[in-house]
């Protein structure tokens, strides 16, 4: 369990990787929406960097949301900033759900239906609401560039 902000709790999860001299790194944490049913819930992926004595940080560069992963897909992008060292080095993080806002919307869509009454032709239009919760499928990529 990951306390943060003094008070917010969350589940996390740690990862690791090896940084190169000069070169550049993104880390990119798809949140997939668990959009079955009637409700449609994702959550908002948040990371901190571990080893903080080392000079290494995370400036989050984009969040925007697509259908790249399949469903609806919450993206968040950091980029990793650290001096340019001589040597490999080892580099931790924790990646968890933003509990700030719980079950608050994060992203809404129209879906279009159709029906027949009396024979007659009536447009339905839907508004589907996604809220933030605590967990939920994602996908982390890391890009050296």
């Amino acid at each position: 369990m990951l306390i943060y902000n003094d008070s917010i709790k969350s589940n996390y999860q740690k990862f690791s990787l090896e940084l190169k001299p000069n070169k550049k790194y993104k880390i990119k944490v798809s949140s997939l929406c668990n959009c079955a049913g009637f409700k449609k819930y994702m959550f908002i992926p948040q990371i901190s960097t571990i080893n903080k004595n080392d000079n290494i940080f995370t400036k989050l560069d984009s969040t925007y949301f697509n259908y790249e992963k399949g469903p609806l897909t919450l993206n968040r992008v950091w980029n990793i900033q650290f001096d340019n060292r001589t040597k490999n080095t080892k580099f931790e993080f924790l990646l968890f759900s933003d509990n700030t806002n719980l079950f608050e919307k994060i992203y809404k869509f129209i879906t279009n239906t159709a029906g027949f009454v009396n024979n007659v032709f009536i447009p339905i239009v839907i508004p589907i609401n996604v809220k933030s919760t605590l967990v939920g499928k994602f996908v982390v990529k890391v890009e050296e560039y």
